[in-house]
């Protein structure tokens, strides 16, 4: 007979890459949840879930922790750089 999981709660599973980079960030800081969810406007909660693959940032989440965490955010959303900035075109 199959085990049975218990009902209620899904099975956990391990945070993401992404999750993994974000709360590295934050520790390399040495900031807490609470001190990194109030120095960019967010609930602490909101900031656990980012870390604990609750949910994906939004856009604007992302560049600011990106911001106070003072990490590239292409290197915190996609662990490295994807376009160098420094080498578009002036009118790019």
């Amino acid at each position: 007979m199959p085990k049975k999981l218990p009902v209620g709660r899904p099975a956990s599973k391990p945070p993401t890459k992404l999750a993994a980079r974000f709360r590295a960030a934050r520790k390399s800081r040495g900031l807490t949840l609470r001190e990194a969810a109030a120095g960019v406007g967010l609930h602490t909660s909101t900031v656990a879930r980012i870390e604990a693959d609750g949910n994906e940032p939004t856009f604007r989440a992302g560049l600011l922790l990106a911001r106070l965490y003072q990490v590239d955010p292409q290197v915190l959303a996609f662990g490295r750089a994807i376009v160098e900035v420094a080498k578009l075109p002036p009118d790019a």
